[in-house]
């Protein structure tokens, strides 16, 4: 149902306002004449095209061509929720789509209201992901995307002249669970049958003290959504009502966890009932015994009963294994652990203690941005001690440093081979990387080798020498482990290290007794040989990367994309037109978009830039071919510079 209060209306009223303020000097307040900001043509795009942008281009993107969109207002800043942050939704039920746009506006509510259709000029924004959420806004230092500055936002947006106020679409669930997906974020969802499990005639939106709350919302099946309320809101002291009932939001996302946003505490339709008794769950929640499971068995956001024993990561972090060695790492939902009793985090945190965890498979963020497995508990409730120890090792357990198996080869394995706690002999060019050694397998994982107390475990200062050159060769054994997302091999022993020492091993040859006087000199390399870097035995892209030492040779990788700009960050992908004539990038997959998985090759002169730039040759992206040049940085990353000899490779 329109509600009757036009756009006409509410200019009409913005004017006389205007008018009692007009004693007051506002030269620089910047405010709009909504005569002159309101449209009436039509867009040339819906919302769902241009988000798609967004999987096309990694980081942000600039829209050059003249992008209009059309769409609903579905959010409010009045009651302090929404700072700077404009939700629009294109309104087409039930498939309609929502995007974010960042604008450096407060009180956007008195221009664009609740309801208001307008335009979105797109032409000169930037679109990009931040945090999970699909933004509009401008280039910023600091963020993917940054605010549009106050004075600029009436040019990108406009409302529709004379047209009402209409109560934005929702989409209607009773499953939580069926609501939470990517195409439902930035757009208005109604919950129905739902409660807040926290209401006790006590509990309010935001506890005293607190900068903000995460309000959980559940369902007659036990799903749940936690609801994102801002110490600014307006009901922050207002008591959580008890019952049953339905909740209008906005969904969101912080990277891999949804959350919502209400406008306003009448979005919440709930009445408070005091002798409310939460529904008994009625979802069928399946139970998964871990040392039968297998990584197949994970499955994002599904709700289950997991029974195993906890191992300790590193010492450090609870975690569930899989039989098939797939780590699960266990994690309290947000806000909830340091409300733990101690004695509960001290048995959670126990090596070998037995455990039944009812959770949620989500993806979880490390520090180091890294993402790991992880099952979600949101109450003390949700997780059960048992009394059985873990099962005990063999009794004639592997020996901590293998002495007999195959020995890897780094830059042939991809990180498929990586089984935690599994013993492993490998053998690779060493590469520093802040300061510490690591192989660089075929697919670019970073493995490090991790040698505990260093200088006491490697007496050797020729050995420490060699653990700290990039390219050297070296062949260690130890365990596979794992520290904050970052795959190691663990090595104990100064003894479970040897060098490739090919080139200085070979005995040198006893004096000729009969020497000729002019020897004939070795004829020039013709690229027959078969060295590591030689043409018939190219480095792989891994290597080349692992080894940047201004060394001449050869390298074999997939065509993948360029560098359009001055920096890393410009780099393209997947281009129907490219922007570089200078260079190329490579990799190991010719699907590659990662650019620290890429070398990037120099392209010195026009016979090489005709031959062999996307720009020119736009057929040559994803072909496979060996180049030769200096193995060193190019864009202050790994490159090959000063290639003069190439061939494709059919």
């Amino acid at each position: 149902m329109k509600n009757k209060t036009t756009l006409k209306l509410f200019s009409l009223l913005f004017f006389i306002s205007f008018g009692l303020w007009s004693c007051v000097d506002n030269e620089d307040h910047g405010l709009p004449n909504l005569d002159l900001n309101c449209v009436s043509d039509d867009a040339n795009e819906t919302i769902s095209p241009i988000q798609s942008l967004v999987k096309d281009f990694s980081g942000n993107h600039e829209i050059t061509e003249n992008v209009i969109l059309s769409g609903y207002v579905v959010s409010s800043d009045e009651g302090g929720n929404f700072y700077q942050q404009i939700i629009i939704q294109d309104n087409k039920s039930p498939e309609f789509n929502g995007i974010e746009v960042s604008a450096a506006i407060k009180g956007y509510s008195d221009y664009f209201p609740i309801g208001a259709r307008v335009k979105v000029f797109a032409k000169g924004l930037i679109i990009a992901k931040d945090r999970g959420v699909i933004k509009l806004g401008v280039k910023d230092s600091k963020f993917p995307v940054g605010r549009i500055p106050e004075k600029e936002v009436f040019n990108h947006l406009k409302f529709y002249c004379n047209k009402e106020l209409e109560t934005p679409a929702a989409k209607v669930y009773t499953d939580i669970s069926k609501a939470l997906q990517d195409g439902n974020v930035s757009t208005l969802i109604r919950l129905e049958n739902v409660y807040f499990p926290a209401a006790n005639g006590q509990q309010t939106f935001v506890p005293k003290g607190e900068k903000a709350s995460n309000l959980s919302i559940k369902d007659e099946n036990g799903n749940t959504l936690d609801l994102r309320n801002s110490s600014f809101v307006k009901w922050a002291d207002n008591i959580v009502p008890r019952g049953k009932g339905s909740i209008t939001l906005i969904l969101s996302k912080y990277n891999d966890s949804y959350q919502a946003f209400i406008n306003n505490l009448s979005d919440i339709n709930i009445k408070d009932d005091p002798n409310f008794t939460a529904p008994t769950q009625t979802q069928d929640i399946k139970t998964l015994e871990a040392a039968n499971a297998n990584e197949s068995d994970f499955k994002l956001n599904e709700k289950v009963k997991l029974h195993g024993f906890i191992k300790l990561i590193n010492g450090k972090f609870s975690s569930i294994d899989f039989g098939d060695g797939t780590v699960i790492q266990i994690q309290a939902k947000k806000g909830l652990w340091n409300t733990l009793p101690k004695a509960f985090q001290d048995k959670i945190n126990k090596e070998g203690q037995e455990v039944t965890i009812t959770g949620t498979f989500s993806n979880y963020t490390l520090k180091d941005k890294k993402v790991v497995k992880a099952i979600f508990y949101e109450a003390e409730s949700d997780v059960e001690f048992g009394d059985a120890t873990a099962p005990s090792a063999p009794t004639n357990p592997a020996p901590t440093t293998p002495t007999t198996g195959e020995v890897l080869n780094a830059s042939e394995v991809t990180s498929s081979v990586f089984k935690l706690d599994q013993p492993v002999r490998m053998k690779g060019a060493i590469k520093i990387i802040n300061k510490k050694a690591h192989f660089i397998l075929s697919d670019n994982t970073e493995l490090q080798i991790y040698i505990p107390q260093f200088t006491a475990t490697i007496t050797n200062p020729e050995y420490r020498k060699k653990l700290d050159t990039d390219g050297q060769i070296v062949t260690v054994s130890g365990t596979f482990t794992e520290f904050n997302g970052k795959k190691q091999i663990k090595v104990v022993s100064q003894n479970d290290i040897t060098f490739d020492t090919s080139a200085t091993s070979t005995p040198a040859p006893a004096p000729n007794p009969n020497p000729t006087p002019n020897p004939t000199p070795n004829p020039p390399s013709t690229g027959g040989n078969t060295e590591k870097g030689s043409k018939t035995n190219p480095y792989s892209v891994a290597e080349a990367i692992a080894k940047q030492d201004k060394t001449k040779a050869w390298i074999k990788g997939f065509i993948v994309g360029d560098i359009k700009g001055n920096s890393t960050k410009d780099a393209e992908f997947n281009m129907k037109t490219w922007g570089s004539e200078t260079n190329i990038l490579i990799a190991a997959s010719a699907d590659e978009t990662n650019i620290e998985k890429c070398l990037i090759v120099q392209l010195p002169t026009k016979k090489e830039r005709d031959a062999l730039s996307l720009k020119t040759k736009p057929e040559n992206y994803k072909k496979e071919i060996k180049l030769h040049g200096s193995l060193e940085a190019y864009f202050k990353n790994p490159g090959l510079k000063g290639v003069k000899e190439f061939e494709f490779i059919n």
